[in-house]
């Protein structure tokens, strides 16, 4: 049974040690960009441990470029981090002043040397993370990291694909999005410029493979679980299981995967590499962090989910509203061309006598007529004048997650 399902087996001791004794390393370009975000101390021991690995190093054309088309973005959101620490401080300088000058403390007779004291020592904070900020932005322009991985990677990156060899990945990656063949089916709502860049670095890693004849080690900060097999409380079991096996039927070789800190911890127990375990739990702590944002995202958008599902089939307006003006004996308006058209020209002339079959004398007498059809429960609000109305009829589906939370919240509040 193990070999036909090999993926859904841990390796055995023996297996790791061979994988790592015999493998390739690459780096997926959230592992290089991520060298920006940890301290100086940490990206430069990031960066030895990748030096003692030199001789069998090598990373993607894709990861290359992913790398350096978004490396100015990180370094812009690193001096970001800057000013919202300094915004937080001088808030917190100014609430501090207010207190003592509030004279709130019987006890504090002298609140201005309290205050000069505490501006003293925050302005020593903000003028030394005024001076790392500035230092850290130097990157812009003399970017030493960068400088480092080039060196290291010299002839160490693999061939991009030509357009004829793309158009065949992103015809062959609808397909797998479409039945949830990993990796990269969690991209399928991107544009389509960026929509195949995992499964782009894969084929390039499976090409490398098979060229090669080497297994392949993958160091890959993603978090989404079309790279990551993942248990029912949503942890890492390993890489998934497709993956190992077509890595495998592709190429005949093994294939294994690792986030960053798990990856330095390994380095030293089969590579015996010396490295720093305060680096290991500062990129643990960025890993962590990470993980956190993306679940806390995970569940906004599931909280939008629970709200859509617990709404009616979506609906078209124009068809309830014709139901609704049916049975005011209009049946010969409905099914005329352009009869949305004539309805709206009704209501602007307000000459809408003969299609209710009575006379209406208002909008509001429209509105009445239209809410015992529920009008108001599609809409998510009254129908109180002739622009609602309208835009209803032309917008046809419920489609903004703000209406349909909206809607979701109304129902709970009448249960």
């Amino acid at each position: 049974m193990k070999k036909k399902f090999i993926g859904y087996y841990l390796p055995s001791r023996r297996d790791f040690d061979k994988l790592w004794k015999n493998c390739i390393f690459s780096f997926d370009a959230n592992i290089l960009l991520n060298l920006y975000r940890y301290s100086p101390e940490t990206s430069k021991e990031f960066i030895k441990l990748i030096e003692q690995l030199k001789d069998r190093i090598w990373i993607t054309h894709q990861a290359a470029y992913e790398f350096q088309n978004n490396r100015l973005e990180v370094i812009s959101a690193q001096g970001k981090s800057y000013d919202i620490l300094l915004d937080v401080i001088a808030k917190n300088q100014n609430k501090i002043t207010e207190t003592l000058r509030s004279k709130r403390h019987p006890h504090i007779k002298n609140p201005d040397k309290y205050i000069l004291q505490s501006d003293k020592i925050f302005s020593r904070i903000k003028l030394q993370l005024e001076k790392e900020k500035n230092n850290y932005l130097k990157l812009n322009n003399k970017d030493t990291i960068r400088n480092k991985i080039t060196l290291l990677f010299r002839g160490k990156v693999g061939d991009p694909y030509n357009e004829e060899k793309l158009a065949v990945i992103f015809k062959d990656g609808q397909k797998r999005y479409k039945l949830r063949i990993p990796p990269g089916f969690n991209d399928e709502d991107k544009p389509e410029s960026n929509r195949y860049g995992d499964l782009i670095l894969w084929f390039q890693l499976i090409d490398e493979a098979k060229e090669n004849k080497k297994p392949f080690i993958l160091v890959i900060d993603e978090k989404k679980d079309d790279w990551w097999w993942k248990n029912p409380k949503g942890n890492n079991v390993g890489p998934r299981p497709e993956l190992i096996n077509e890595m495998l039927y592709r190429t005949g070789e093994s294939f294994y995967m690792y986030r960053a800190d798990p990856f330095m911890e390994h380095v030293r127990e089969y590579l015996n590499k010396d490295v720093k375990q305060e680096a290991i739990d500062e990129v643990k702590v960025v890993r962590e962090r990470d993980d956190e944002l993306l679940r806390d995202k995970i569940e906004s958008s599931r909280r939008v989910m629970e709200a859509l599902s617990n709404l009616p089939k979506q609906v078209d307006y124009t068809k309830k509203i014709t139901d609704a003006l049916k049975t005011h004996s209009i049946d010969a308006l409905i099914g005329k061309t352009g009869y949305l058209e004539q309805l709206t020209d009704a209501l602007k002339t307000h000459s809408i006598d003969a299609l209710i079959g009575k006379p209406v004398s208002s909008l509001d007498m429209l509105a009445d007529a239209l809410k015992t059809h529920s009008i108001d429960d599609i809409l998510g609000k009254p129908v109180s004048s002739l622009d609602m109305l309208t835009d209803a009829l032309k917008t046809h589906s419920i489609t903004h997650e703000k209406n349909a939370l909206k809607i979701f919240e109304k129902k709970n509040k009448r249960k």
